[in-house]
């Protein structure tokens, strides 16, 4: 079972005729989570075919405007058409507050509840799991408190290794056992070792990680990753004008690619002074050949 990314914006701080502020919706077993929600992100989502009434849970980067502006507006929305199913939006503090300020100042209501959970900025966290799932949050060096997040499957179960079973005697009532991990012991004490008799799916893996400085600390974290999407504000001839906005250039963001091993490395969060692109990609693929531009509209699998 593989991650599905559509990217909905690839902008910074501020928008162009051709590309949005930052958001970005991961499909996993016909689940789907937004990763920020920059201005327009609702219109994005109707451009782009992303169901809105499907999306369960929603994560805020940081608070700068590009990366939140419009969940009220997606809120709003969704209360309008009616949905009632709950929702849970992962943040910094004071998330909750604006939410609810904006619901007062503006007599609205909405219709289904939402759960805040507030990231912490003391080191990675396991924020959200169950038996197919687990997610991370991953503080970052930004200007302000800032996070990244990490998607991994989680397997439920093993494989029964056909091969390693046709020269054993193994009892059907080892099965179940044996495909949770779990070594199987007989009546008379013979042991059926899981290890020997089963084997695992190889999991799955999509990590986020924008507006922020260089961090080798987090790419050695991200180690195998299958896929990676890294800010790249800047082309490194600016690397001063990065270092000062705590931001990444796209050699940066390659380099990074490097070091965390990834099999894909997806670059956005472009400064609105390029029109054109290719620099930046043909940066990045200097240090990371494998790197592909974030564009919006395209969906991407793990």
């Amino acid at each position: 079972m593989s991650f599905k990314l559509t990217v909905l914006g690839t902008s910074s701080a501020t928008p162009t005729l051709s590309r949005r502020p930052s958001a970005q919706a991961l499909v996993f077993k016909n689940r789907t989570f937004l990763l920020d929600c920059g201005e327009g992100t609702q219109l994005q989502c109707l451009k782009y075919g992303v169901k809105m009434f499907k999306i369960e849970r929603i994560f805020i980067s940081h608070f700068h405007a590009d990366h939140y502006l419009g969940l009220m507006g997606l809120l709003s929305t969704l209360a309008l058409k009616g949905r009632t199913q709950e929702i849970y939006i992962y943040g910094p503090e004071g998330l909750q507050e604006l939410i609810e300020t904006q619901l007062r100042l503006s007599e609205a209501y909405l219709t289904y509840p939402i759960h805040f959970i507030i990231l912490s900025m003391d080191g990675t966290h396991t924020i959200y799991e169950d038996k197919f799932l687990e997610i991370k949050s991953i503080p970052l060096a930004h200007r302000i408190s800032c996070w990244g997040f990490l998607f991994k499957q989680r397997q439920p179960y093993r494989k029964i290794d056909k091969e390693a079973l046709k020269h054993k005697n193994v009892p059907v009532a080892a099965f179940k056992a044996l495909v949770y991990g779990r070594d199987y012991i007989d009546e008379s004490g013979k042991v059926y070792s899981a290890k020997e008799l089963t084997y695992g799916l190889p999991m799955k893996s999509y990590a986020y990680i924008t507006d922020t400085l260089y961090m080798e600390s987090v790419a050695q974290q991200l180690q195998g990753t299958d896929m990676i999407y890294h800010e790249a504000t800047f082309l490194h001839e600016l690397y001063e004008n990065a270092i000062r906005n705590f931001h990444a250039t796209a050699l940066q963001a390659a380099t990074f690619a490097q070091v965390a091993a990834t099999k894909q490395l997806l670059i956005g969060h472009f400064s609105a002074r390029y029109d054109d692109l290719q620099p930046l990609l043909d940066e990045a693929r200097s240090v990371f050949p494998n790197t592909l531009l974030a564009e919006e509209g395209k969906s991407y699998e793990t």
